[in-house]
């Protein structure tokens, strides 16, 4: 999830600058990607929630920098649930 964070937060800041491109519709695909990827009971890891049939756990550093590039989200009910898993 790490690259797909740091890509959403350059997409964002960029935004007011990419007028004809499809940054928004980017945006989305980005969060949706990385909200189905959210491991059980919070929090992000590098990239699937389970590998062989075993459930993967959360990274903190990984948690922090998605919770950062979904900021905007805040009050969303994954976003507390990961802040919560992050403390």
């Amino acid at each position: 999830m790490e690259p797909t964070a740091y890509a959403l937060i350059a997409l964002k800041k960029l935004k007011p600058f990419l007028k004809q491109t499809q940054a928004e519709e980017r945006i989305h695909q980005g969060e949706l990607l990385i909200y189905d990827r959210m491991c059980n009971g919070g929090g992000w890891n590098y990239g699937n929630v389970r590998v062989l049939g075993e459930e993967l756990r959360a990274y903190p550093d990984i948690t922090a920098v998605t919770l950062i590039a979904l900021q905007d989200h805040q009050a969303k009910e994954a976003n507390q649930l990961s802040l919560q898993a992050l403390r």
